[in-house]
């Protein structure tokens, strides 16, 4: 009996020693293992309740399929309104970039039309025994960087300045004739452009004193390029003086 008593005791402290833990561990990780075990039960039960029948399983996968369709074509319908948009935009932009082509090319139109008029209608200063050497459309060519349109569509001549020239008395544009004249007057090569003071054929055609060389040079470049005054200026010398031989000028007519 008392060897039993003994081996008892000796197993009790065996056991004790093996694993470090009284009774009281012991009792604690039990009651753990039964709370974890219950909480099992738990959760369980509660994905039992969330399982779904084949039936519904079907519908939900039918389900997620279709919301899959339908954000795909909403991705697409949104690209497509996009694109279209884009496309409005551009066709929208190309719209007024052409109209202001057909507005702009109607003015420069009605501008070069409203010169020409105004040079045409300055048979003071171009033409035949004009102030200057000029027809009008030659006039145009040379005097055109001077002339403009105002604000309210009336022709009016510029200075060098590039203001444009006012009538002393009123204060608003000369006239295109008086306001032309005062700037052919102002250019430092005026006698270039204007008539000699004597009828066409008497020898003064231009700047110079007639008969000097400069004169005579004068006529000569003038006679070449086809001006019939500076041919007739020419063949009067001629006739005059005997001397002055200008060769194929004088067979322009």
């Amino acid at each position: 009996m008392a060897d039993d008593t003994q081996t008892q005791t000796t197993t009790q402290q065996t056991t004790t020693a093996d694993t470090g833990k009284d009774a009281t561990y012991w009792q604690a990780e039990a009651r753990k293992a039964f709370e974890a075990r219950d909480e099992a039960k738990r959760l369980a039960k509660e994905l039992a309740a969330k399982t779904l029948s084949d039936e519904d399983a079907e519908l939900f996968k039918k389900l997620r399929e279709a919301e899959a369709k339908t954000e795909e074509e909403r991705k697409r319908k949104a690209g497509e309104f996009d694109s279209w948009r884009k496309d409005i935009l551009t066709k929208h932009q190309q719209e007024i970039a052409d109209r202001e082509k057909r507005i702009a090319d109607a003015e420069g139109k009605t501008r070069k039309t409203l010169i020409g008029l105004a040079f045409a209608g300055a048979t003071d200063i171009f033409g035949k025994d004009a102030l200057t050497i000029y027809g009008p459309k030659a006039g145009e060519r040379i005097f055109s960087e001077f002339v403009d349109l105002d604000e309210d569509g009336s022709v009016v001549v510029k200075n060098r300045a590039g203001h444009v020239i006012l009538d002393a008395d009123t204060g608003k544009p000369a006239s295109f004739a008086v306001a032309l004249k005062e700037l052919i007057e102002s250019l430092p090569d005026k006698n270039d452009h204007l008539r000699g003071s004597g009828k066409t054929g008497s020898g003064s055609a231009g700047g110079g004193q007639p008969g000097s060389p400069a004169d005579i040079t004068d006529l000569t470049t003038r006679a070449r390029s086809g001006d019939k005054d500076a041919i007739k200026a020419l063949q009067a010398r001629r006739a005059n003086s005997g001397a002055l031989v200008m060769g194929s000028a004088f067979s322009q007519r």
